[in-house]
């Protein structure tokens, strides 16, 4: 029998329908990758899976003593006040709080939390560790099965790429959405695309998947192209045989005979996917400039008497380049970038020296995902009508065309999801045709096939950019050059393999280890330390072989024994 199974299930969200018929099993030691457009449904069917959502059709089969944790989006406000161990100590059953801190210990030093870290304040911490907090709660159970709504959005490189080596050591099954290909390629081994209220299985990561569900579209198309010929001979022919009855009973019957089996064939015709993306296009205009952008001894940071983030001592951007800027989260990155954009729009009266300066020739377009550029109250239609040279119609046929229904047209930016904001960012891009683009994060709220259709766009369209993204395949496929910010500077980085390669460290040596100690520490300190090693030793040795820590037990059995050889000296 499987962990968990899904029979006929359906869902409905108002009057739309996400899916019918879904059916899916879930078997020990399992990665799936749930795949799917923005609002197809993938978060609804995980709080199905979870027990937290009921399905208004079908069943949700689990078995006996299944252990299921759904892996949280965000920390409730009221637990940021916490302590780090007291925030994982809270996802325990309350009856297993005393006797089972030992958990909290472990999956703490697994996910890079030492001791030293326990009592910090959980509302100081960045979203990288808070995003390692949630998986830390989920994980304290010792689920059977994990499941994980976009984990790695918002993170930078090297916490995603922690996330990533973390998952794949993991004993459990695990259901992932992610927008993330590299991700999925990494860490799962079987895709579920649910699309047109369906689901299709793979067993098989991503990239592959997605080419046997291309290869599957393509047979589906031509059979159902040849049984739309076929039934129109039928129907010709029934047509025919009709008119030949009128005076011969015999005849009569054959043709309704045919005109049943017609109906029949029509109702059983291959399925073909209707499911489209949304228009995400990008056109640029040409430029005849031996450089477009020129940056000397620039200082990055927000001002006000304080450090900068880092400096560029030389940054120069010719036509047809696409520079990806890389470093950890709030290494100043997204700064720089609105930095240029300011600077453009000051360009007329800066100084012929200024830090930054641009070609007269360039036109530039900002991708700011936060549309900081319009109010909140501001509507889609004036978005557009407002910040174009378009007429009422012209701006409504534009929105239609990017996905916004006439029925939306007038509600405020401000209720946008960020899909949405994205599509509508990328449709002022275009109509504005820059020569010059600034993409921040452009995938964080794109879907897998929004990425794809991105990429061909700034490809086809030969773009300059300069461009900050975490989605390591969205920058292999799109980028020319490259450019690392790391210890105050920004330096060009010739392979971004090489800066990956240092990130994909083993999660064994992301383990915090106590800090180091100014003076040997007394008698009776080692002793309790080496009483809280050797509890948490037979503790992690009791539990069941598939949910023990060897790399954490040879650590603590080596600390045990130095601190042995220390009492014993």
């Amino acid at each position: 029998m499987p962990l968990l199974a899904c029979q006929a299930v359906a869902h409905s969200l108002g009057p739309r329908q996400l899916f019918a018929g879904l059916d899916l099993a879930i078997d020990e030691g399992e990665r799936v990758g749930l795949v799917g457009r923005n609002g197809c449904g993938k978060s609804t069917f995980l709080h199905i899976l979870a027990g937290r959502e009921e399905p208004q059709s079908g069943a949700v089969i689990r078995r006996n003593g299944l252990r299921l944790a759904l892996v949280e989006q965000f920390l409730p406000a009221p637990l940021l006040e916490l302590p780090v161990f007291d925030l994982v100590l809270a996802a325990l059953p309350a009856e297993a709080r005393a006797t089972e801190r030992y958990r909290v210990e472990i999956v703490l030093e697994e996910l890079g939390f030492g001791a030293d870290r326990w009592a910090d304040r959980t509302g100081n911490l960045s979203g990288g560790e808070h995003n390692r907090l949630m998986l830390a709660r989920a994980l304290v159970g010792e689920p059977d099965i994990l499941l994980l709504d976009e984990p790695t959005n918002h993170l930078d490189l090297e916490t995603a790429l922690f996330f990533q080596r973390f998952l794949l050591d993991l004993p459990c099954a695990f259901v992932v959405v992610s927008h993330d290909r590299a991700f999925l390629d990494a860490v799962t081994n079987r895709t579920v695309f649910l699309r047109d209220g369906r689901a299709w299985r793979f067993a098989l990561p991503y990239s592959a998947a997605k080419e046997k569900l291309t290869e599957a579209d393509i047979a589906a198309a031509e059979t159902r192209k040849a049984e739309e010929k076929e039934i129109a001979r039928l129907r010709a022919s029934a047509k025919r045989l009709a008119e030949w009855g009128v005076l011969n009973d015999k005849i009569a019957r054959r043709a309704k005979s045919m005109e049943k089996r017609v109906e029949a064939l029509a109702a059983d015709v291959t399925f073909v996917s209707q499911d489209r993306a949304a228009a995400l296009r990008v056109e640029t205009e040409g430029v005849r400039a031996r450089r477009l952008l020129q940056v000397e001894n620039h200082a990055v940071g927000h001002g006000d008497g304080a450090p900068p983030l880092f400096r560029i001592p030389a940054l120069t951007l010719l036509p047809g380049d696409r520079l990806a800027l890389f470093g950890a989260n709030g290494c100043g990155k997204s700064t720089f970038l609105r930095q240029v954009a300011a600077a453009y729009s000051g360009a007329a009266t800066a100084p012929p020296d200024a830090p930054i300066r641009f070609n007269p020739q360039v036109r530039l377009g900002y991708y700011d995902q936060s549309l900081s550029r319009f109010a909140p109250d501001v509507t889609l239609f004036d978005a557009i009508h407002k910040s174009t040279d378009l007429g009422d119609q012209a701006a409504r046929r534009e929105l239609i065309g990017a996905g916004f229904p006439f029925d939306r047209h007038f509600d405020p930016v401000g209720r946008l999801s960020g899909g949405e904001r994205a599509r509508l960012m990328f449709l002022l891009i275009r109509l504005e045709r820059p020569n010059l683009l600034i993409l921040d994060e452009p995938t964080n709220h794109i879907d897998l096939d929004g990425k794809e259709m991105l990429e061909a766009e700034l490809l086809d369209a030969e773009a300059t950019v300069i461009l900050v993204s975490h989605d390591r395949r969205f920058v292999e496929a799109v980028a020319t050059r490259h450019a690392l910010v790391r210890d105050g500077l920004l330096r060009p980085l010739d392979d971004p393999a090489e800066y990956y390669a240092g990130l994909l460290r083993p999660v064994a040596n992301r383990v915090a280890r106590a800090p180091a100690q100014k003076a040997p520490p007394a008698a009776d300190s080692l002793l309790e330390e080496l009483v809280a090693l050797e509890e948490k030793l037979a503790a992690d040795r009791a539990r069941k072989p598939a949910h023990q820590k060897p790399a954490l037990q040879a650590e603590w059995a080596k600390r045990i024994a130095a601190i042995y050889a220390a009492l014993e000296g």
